[in-house]
């Protein structure tokens, strides 16, 4: 596979409650990326995801004192994980390939049944 068709391996910052705070503060709303799994798909694949929390629209009330937004819970998906190969593997970074869009909607169905106990919000790809 040649290095051009993949991207890097998505990380995950220290600290996703600060990021959800800054980007408060700098875009109006807050939104973090605050975990990373895989996941088996049935063709035998690991894919990639995350899971983003971002702040929604609905108002939330405690006492009757407005305390934020609702926020929702998201996935995007990344790809299918790709291992580093060659003699110097052990020094390169794992990546991932994008999902073709002919597997998109298979693999949405089994990622929301794989999350049946966190139902997200949507689920995006990269592209």
């Amino acid at each position: 596979m040649k290095s051009h068709n993949l991207l890097p391996y998505p990380e995950v910052l220290i600290d996703p409650a600060g990021d959800f705070e800054a980007t408060r503060h700098y875009f109006g709303k807050g939104s973090c990326i605050y975990n990373t799994k895989h996941y088996v798909a049935q063709s035998g694949e690991t894919v990639v995801y995350i899971w983003q929390q971002r702040e929604g629209d609905e108002p939330v009330f405690n006492e009757g004192k407005y305390i934020g937004n609702k926020c929702l819970h998201g996935i995007i998906v990344a790809g299918y994980l790709v291992k580093p190969s060659g003699i110097f593997s052990f020094f390169k970074r794992n990546k991932v390939r994008v999902v073709n869009d002919e597997d998109r909607e298979s693999l949405e169905a089994e990622i929301m049944h794989a999350e049946s106990q966190k139902v997200p919000a949507d689920i995006e790809f990269w592209r």
